[in-house]
């Protein structure tokens, strides 16, 4: 039976409405889930080492995680997601504002200012710079301003990415931090409807973004940094947060995005084939990434409202895959950097020969990468994050002034952790 979405996505996210019921932790570990999907994808995708094979098998599964680098279109339909659902059912507290940007400084700030230090700070105290990092250090100011990735953009290069030194993958987390900094007084200031509409104008934005900036002689992948050319993965997370808060049924949702998801699945093979197979000229390329991010969000919806026992839930509710998830932020942020140090340890080449097959290989590469950088992350996590992760306690938000307009008082806080 259809249940009110506001009451059913507060119920299926938050885990704080009502007492943590099993329904409830498995519909938050469904999102842990797919946010460890999305940091697997990108960390494969990065150690996989441009592997191709000539054997039908192989040659899909290394062109699946070739596509690693779609994870940041996940981690962006994700944050839409959750952080509009935040901001959207604590609208009305007494303390929106410094609520919101408290929790998000506490779980973001601690390492990826600690890593700015190590980096600009305390290695040039050890260590002289080559010239190539001594040119990114002149840089750094973007970094700290969250604006590393306009920065690659204005100068058309890869700044952040010089020598032993790869911070370039910084750039999805100024984006985010972006949104994070702009999103809460547009939610603050609109109704549902009108940010259903500005949602839309976004989405739309992206797309001509992309189509100009490459046009202009941005060369790829610097044009796919610019931040309006990937709003719309986060447009598109926030539009289905603010759907599930309207008068939908959970039922009919789920109903719904599957058919959605399906149709899109079929539309983004094709198009890949056409941008193979070299047909329509140019203009695949320009389709792709709506048609993808609209896969990803339906693939979202599903794990959230699907009913018990669905695949979506119980794929996305793996313990295994929950434990990437949890650790997914410093994941993201120390796998890159590891990287000139796994090419010594873990070289391409070496283990090729050590080992006699190349598929060995690239799997005992990414098995190795993978171990070590979790090993980087879960030190992260209980000697810097979580200590910080725990002061949220103290910026909880206040009760609201009067009840949401749909009559719901439930506050989403859950299942924000990167």
């Amino acid at each position: 039976m259809p249940r009110s979405t506001m009451d059913s996505i507060s119920t299926q996210v938050s885990g704080v409405a009502s007492a943590g019921t099993h329904a409830e932790s498995e519909r938050v570990a469904a999102l842990d889930g797919l946010r460890g999907v999305a940091v697997l994808w990108v960390m494969l995708y990065h150690f996989m080492h441009g592997a191709t094979h000539h054997h039908w098998m192989f040659r899909g599964v290394f062109g699946f995680i070739g596509l690693g680098y779609w994870g940041v279109d996940v981690f962006f339909v994700l944050s839409g997601f959750l952080i509009t659902g935040i901001l959207y059912d604590t609208k009305k507290s007494t303390n929106y504002f410094s609520a919101f940007y408290a929790r998000r400084s506490l779980r973001i700030f601690p390492l990826y200012y600690c890593v700015l230090l190590a980096v600009f700070v305390v290695l040039p105290m050890f260590r002289a710079l080559s010239p190539d990092q001594q040119a990114m250090a002149r840089q750094q100011g973007w970094l700290w301003t969250y604006l590393g990735n306009i920065a690659m953009v204005v100068k058309n290069a890869p700044v952040f990415d010089a020598g032993g030194i790869k911070l370039l993958h910084f750039w999805s987390l100024a984006i985010e931090e972006q949104f994070y900094l702009a999103w809460p007084a547009v939610v603050l200031v609109f109704s549902r409807r009108s940010l259903l509409w500005i949602c839309a104008v976004l989405i739309s934005v992206a797309a001509i973004s992309r189509f100009v900036i490459w046009q202009i002689g941005i060369e790829q992948p610097m044009a796919s940094f610019f931040t309006f050319s990937r709003v719309d993965g986060l447009a598109m997370g926030a539009m289905a947060a603010l759907i599930a808060r309207g008068t939908m049924g959970t039922e009919r949702m789920h109903r719904e995005a599957r058919l959605l998801g399906i149709i899109s699945a079929v539309a983004l093979v094709a198009i890949l084939l056409a941008e193979k197979k070299h047909w329509l000229w140019s203009f695949p390329i320009h389709l792709q990434s709506p048609v993808r991010l609209l896969l990803f969000t339906c693939v979202l919806v599903v794990s959230v409202a699907a009913p018990l026992g669905g695949w979506a839930r119980t794929i996305f509710s793996a313990s295994w895959l929950r434990f990437f998830g949890k650790y997914s932020y410093g994941l993201y942020v120390f796998h890159y950097m590891m990287m000139p140090w796994f090419e010594q340890i873990v070289p391409m080449e070496g283990l090729k020969e050590r080992l006699g097959s190349f598929v060995v290989a690239v799997a005992v590469r990414m098995v190795v990468c993978t171990a070590l950088s979790l090993v980087a992350a879960i030190a992260s996590w209980y000697l810097l994050e979580k200590h910080f992760i725990q002061l949220k306690r103290f910026f909880v938000p206040g009760k609201p002034k009067k009840d949401i307009a749909s009559g719901d008082s439930a506050i989403l806080l859950g299942n924000t952790g990167s």
